[in-house]
């Protein structure tokens, strides 16, 4: 549905093979796009992200951008934590795009490549969602999460 809604938004000024092009501009706007994107999660970590417990940071070799909390979070945190850059870069600026009733390019690009960049999160908030009871609490080990039902001691 959300997909729909983004054509909708952008079908008439934006080809998507633009956004592949290696541009400056394109460079700049996805680079300044996974910045945020990060700082995003970060910001539903514990205090706001500013500790010594969240950590932003690169993988290069596997061509990976993360923010990583290196403590346990509640189930329904991490989960808010994973959709929070979707929702502000991705499905925000489509329904002011389609409320608006014209399309802004620099938005719509955003959006985009933002949706791009979300497919990693939406993943595990799917097998989040349909294997982690609603209680437990989650904890990140490098590449591995473990959860812990929060009902049993």
């Amino acid at each position: 549905f959300v997909l729909f809604l983004m054509y909708v938004a952008v079908k008439d000024i934006l080809s998507l093979g633009s956004l592949f092009i290696i541009t400056p501009i394109n460079i700049a706007l996805l680079i300044g796009i996974i910045v945020f994107h990060e700082f995003l999660h970060a910001i539903c970590h514990p205090c706001l992200g500013f500790t010594d417990k969240t950590v932003i940071g690169i993988h290069p070799q596997k061509m990976v951008f993360y923010a990583h909390y290196v403590e346990t979070m509640s189930r329904n945190r991490f989960l808010f934590s994973m959709l929070n850059p979707f929702i502000i870069l991705s499905v925000i600026p489509i329904v002011i795009i389609l409320l608006h009733n014209r399309s802004i390019i620099i938005i719509a690009r955003i959006a985009i490549l933002n949706a791009l960049l979300s497919c990693g999160d939406l993943l595990g908030l799917i097998i989040i969602v349909t294997q982690v009871p609603k209680n437990a609490v989650i904890k990140n080990k490098g590449w591995y999460s473990y959860w812990k039902n929060n009902d049993y001691p």
